[in-house]
């Protein structure tokens, strides 16, 4: 109650170290944070930016502009901005896969705005540039790829058992060579216990 009574709260220069009792890891050190909150009513303003551990990337800025409860965010609703640099993709994939690959190494950097609905993020688009990616998993032979570049724009939205990922202006660059502009579609969806993933390209030369 005394936070949300609080119009402006303004932290700066901070250090902020995160440790998880459970998980037995080492503390986590966001160093340089700035963070601030203003309310209005049940409007809350929540901006932040800090420099990452160096396991995980370089720098993160983030922005929500959210409707609810602010000490529930299961009953959020609002926009969100992420601006982040350097992001240990490995790090942050912690071996999830899509259509059985994983990311083994890489560093993004990524701006995204995205929409929460009941505290859940529901849609997310921006730009990703990617430098270094290793792959795992690639078929035919669970291969592994090496990409030295990419980049392009995305939007991916969820729906009731699924989700969606567009992707336009898509460049890859291996070796010397840098593809042509191009798209994908991958498209994930639950029925009962089964996955279904269907993927669409509109031109990739490897």
């Amino acid at each position: 109650r005394w936070l949300e009574a609080q119009r402006r709260i303004r932290i700066t220069g901070s250090d902020l170290y995160w440790s998880d009792e459970e998980g037995g890891t080492a503390p986590l050190h966001f160093s340089q944070l700035d963070l601030e909150l203003r309310n209005a009513g049940g409007r809350h303003v929540v901006s932040a930016s800090m420099v990452l551990p160096q396991e995980f990337g370089r720098q993160l800025q983030v922005v929500a502009d959210v409707q609810g409860p602010l000490l529930d965010e299961s009953h959020w609703d609002g926009r969100l901005y992420l601006r982040g640099s350097g992001a240990n993709l490995a790090r942050l994939a912690a071996g999830r896969r899509i259509a059985g690959v994983a990311a083994a190494d890489g560093a993004a950097d990524v701006r995204a705005w995205g929409e929460l609905r009941n505290g859940r993020l529901r849609e997310l688009e921006g730009d990703l540039q990617v430098q270094g990616l290793r792959l795992t998993g690639v078929a035919p032979a669970a291969a592994t790829a090496h990409v030295a570049g990419l980049g392009g724009r995305f939007r991916w939205y969820a729906f009731e058992g699924g989700w969606i990922l567009d992707a336009d202006r898509v460049w890859v660059a291996i070796g010397g060579d840098v593809t042509p502009p191009t798209q994908f579609r991958i498209f994930v969806q639950r029925d009962g216990g089964a996955r279904e993933i269907e993927t669409q390209v509109g031109y990739l030369r490897l």
